[in-house]
């Protein structure tokens, strides 16, 4: 999770927004604590836009929380390991489409 903000922090449109949202500061604090080989710690801030392996509860009032500020559309891009077996991606997908 962390590795993906740090990759779209680098481009500088995603990074005007992060900064504008107020977590580029906490994007590379955490890049830098997953760098070092010291205990990781992601900010809260980035729990607030992105999820790490969420309960089917957790991912529910995330999304409610984007429909209440007016997004209409809100987009689930699930991340997978490439180790990850075809069964289980499709198990996560249909998983997240039972969500209302």
């Amino acid at each position: 999770m962390i590795e993906e903000f740090a990759n779209y922090d680098a481009n500088p449109q995603y990074h005007d927004m992060f900064v504008h949202d107020g977590v580029a500061d906490d994007i590379r604090s955490a890049s830098r604590s997953l760098s070092s080989k010291r205990s990781l710690e992601i900010p809260d801030s980035l729990y607030e836009i992105s999820l790490a392996n969420p309960s089917v509860e957790q991912l529910q009032k995330l999304v409610n929380k984007f429909r209440t500020a007016g997004i209409n559309l809100p987009c689930v891009y699930p991340y997978f390991s490439p180790h990850d077996e075809t069964s289980f991606k499709t198990d996560v997908m249909k998983q997240i489409l039972e969500i209302e």
